[in-house]
């Protein structure tokens, strides 16, 4: 008798959770650049940017983490040998990525970012066979990944990308992406032996505390007197609190390669989505096209999943 897949390797819960988790990432670019015109935060603030990140991961980490205590009535405190591993993803995928990604923001085009901010899938697909031995590169993920890379080009299309490469602009958007990749490889070790959603918890909270250090030093403010600005706060900070346990849960039972690949999608969603929360013009030949290669991509590489679960541990 064939033992029964465990539920996040399952096809359909896999399609399911990464589409959601990219929709969520996806509706949150809009709604970040709508809660800087309600809290006030100039698009030079960098130090206002900060603290906002450091506030809604902060936040992130603490519904997290009382979540698990009140709802699931676990113990809450990592053991102290968890500690390392804990500082070392908060510090890869919200304090490194955050902080490289604004900085970069402030010295290149917009378009070149969501173009840029992609490498990591690629430099993902490229590592993780040296990394973990039961995943192997071939060309069905190299084939998906530059459909994916083309549609992203491709929706930046009307946005004039040059070819500048200044390291404080478009070189630290590929820091950030790298710290990202690096970020799913050491979820990926962490996640076999500690708890998805302590794991997430406590490394989003250990990241937000650690954004408000600079924040709060470069003279950062933010203005939360209205409404609006709590609620997209609220939003943005149990959304990305629940999109960080999926996608965790993802990564522990699949191969990181063809889950990773699923992020191509993130920028697509961004910009329809903006053109509805926002009202910015984006339908059109190349949105639509783009759409299509980046779906391409993801089935490409993830049609045709091997029907035997992968080998447990790295």
């Amino acid at each position: 008798m064939i033992p029964e897949k465990p539920f996040f390797q399952r096809r359909p819960v896999i399609w399911c959770t990464a589409l959601f988790c990219c929709l969520i990432w996806g509706v949150s670019y809009p709604v970040v650049k709508l809660s800087y015109q309600l809290m006030q935060i100039a698009s030079d603030d960098l130090a206002g940017k900060l603290l906002f990140a450091g506030i809604r991961f902060t936040a992130a980490g603490c519904c997290t983490l009382l979540f698990a205590r009140l709802v699931r009535r676990q113990a809450i405190r990592p053991p102290r040998a968890a500690w390392v591993g804990i500082a070392l993803l908060g510090l890869l995928q919200t304090v490194l990525q955050y902080l490289f990604i604004y900085i970069g923001l402030a010295h290149t085009q917009s378009a070149k970012t969501s173009v840029l901010n992609q490498a990591g899938v690629f430099l993902l697909v490229l590592v993780t066979p040296l990394v973990f031995r039961q995943e192997r590169l071939n060309a069905k993920k190299i084939l998906g990944c530059l459909l994916g890379l083309a549609g992203i080009f491709l929706i930046n299309w009307h946005a004039g990308l040059d070819w500048q490469f200044r390291l404080l602009g478009e070189g630290f958007v590929v820091l950030s992406s790298s710290a990202a990749a690096a970020g799913y490889l050491v979820s990926k070790k962490l996640a076999s032996s500690r708890d998805p959603l302590l794991l997430t918890g406590w490394q989003q909270l250990f990241g937000g505390l650690v954004l408000l250090v600079p924040g709060l030093a470069g003279g950062g403010k933010i203005a939360l007197d209205r409404p609006a600005a709590l609620l997209a706060l609220a939003f943005l900070s149990v959304s990305v609190a629940l999109v960080y346990i999926l996608w965790l849960m993802l990564l522990k039972h699949n191969p990181v390669s063809e889950i990773a690949v699923f992020k191509f999608g993130v920028p697509v969603v961004g910009m329809l989505t903006s053109s509805l929360i926002l009202h910015e013009q984006v339908f059109a030949w190349n949105s639509l096209l783009a759409l299509l290669l980046v779906s391409a991509g993801i089935v490409v590489v993830n049609g045709r999943m091997s029907r035997r679960a992968p080998r447990p541990g790295p």
